[in-house]
C-alpha cells in the first residue's frame, strides 16, 4: 500500500498524552513524529495516526511520502488513536518526508516536483531505496537547500 500526501503540515507538535494510564508510556516512545497534517477543514492530523489507520488495510507494506509545506509553529494535538504501533507493523512501514525534521519546505522546490522529474528522466523506474539520494542529489545540483529523508525500519 502507498499513500502519497502533498499539503501543509505542522511541525513540531506537543501531542498530549494521558500519562496516568498504564497502557501509555512516556511521549518519546509513544509519539513518534511530531509532525501533524492539515485536512481541508483545517483540522490536523498526526502521523501516527495516519500509519494506524492505514495498517487498518493490513498491508504486507506501507510505503508513505509526505511532501509538506511545513512551519516551526507549535501547538497541541490529540491522538485519535491511543495505542502504540505494534513492532511487527513498523517493520512495514516505510515514510519518506519532502523535507527533514524542523526544516521549513515550500511549494517552489517540491518533493513531489522534483520527484517526478528525476521519474521521467529514469525512464519511469526509481527503486525505492534511491528515491531520497536522487532526489537530496538533483537538488544539490540546483543549489536548492532542502534534503529529504527516509525513514524505515
Amino acid at each position: 500500500l502507498h499513500f502519497h500526501y502533498s499539503g501543509y503540515a505542522v511541525e513540531n507538535m506537543d501531542f498530549h498524552l494521558d500519562t496516568h494510564n498504564s497502557d501509555y508510556q512516556n511521549s518519546a516512545t509513544y509519539g513518534g513524529n511530531s509532525m501533524a497534517l492539515e485536512g481541508c477543514d483545517g483540522d490536523l492530523y498526526s502521523i501516527h495516526d495516519l500509519k494506524l489507520e492505514l495498517l487498518n488495510c493490513n498491508p504486507e507494506k506501507l510505503t508513505m511520502t509526505l511532501d509538506c509545506c511545513r512551519s516551526k509553529s507549535i501547538g497541541r494535538q490529540q491522538f485519535r488513536h491511543k495505542e502504540q504501533i505494534d513492532n511487527a507493523d513498523l517493520n512495514k512501514i516505510a515514510v519518506i518526508y519532502g523535507t527533514t525534521d524542523l526544516h521549513t519546505a515550500s511549494d517552489a522546490n517540491s518533493f513531489t516536483q522534483e520527484l517526478h522529474k528525476i521519474f521521467t528522466k529514469e525512464n519511469r523506474e526509481i527503486p525505492i531505496l534511491e528515491i531520497v539520494s536522487k532526489v537530496n542529489q538533483s537538488w544539490h545540483e540546483q543549489s536548492v537547500k532542502q534534503t529529504s529523508s527516509l525513514d524505515i525500519v
